[in-house]
């Protein structure tokens, strides 16, 4: 499903995770949903803040909501629903002290 723009601030807060490939985000909700539309992560990045903070950027291809991470490791963050994404070098550093920062 494409998202429009009226809809993707409604489908960004209930979302999971968000992956870029190719300019395109794949937006995915924790019933397994997917929504896609056009951007750049880091203007993505920039519309997440408005939303709210709990996205972590984890990767340059993932940001994952901070609510369904169940374990957060070196090189891997498993979701509440099992599914693995990878943690990047350049983003584990940040990534880890936000999320520390939430937990407490």
């Amino acid at each position: 499903h494409l998202c429009d723009r009226r809809q993707r601030q409604m489908c960004i807060r209930d979302s999971m995770y968000m992956e870029s490939r190719r300019r395109v985000i794949h937006l995915i909700e924790n019933g397994g949903q997917e929504y896609r539309f056009y951007m750049k992560m880091n203007d993505l990045m920039q519309e997440i803040s408005r939303v709210g903070h709990m996205f972590i950027r984890i990767h340059c291809s993932y940001v994952v909501n901070y609510y369904y991470i169940k374990t957060f490791g070196a090189s891997e963050v498993v979701l509440l629903n099992g599914e693995v994404l990878p943690v990047s070098i350049e983003y584990k550093n940040e990534a880890m002290k936000f999320y520390m920062d939430m937990a407490e």
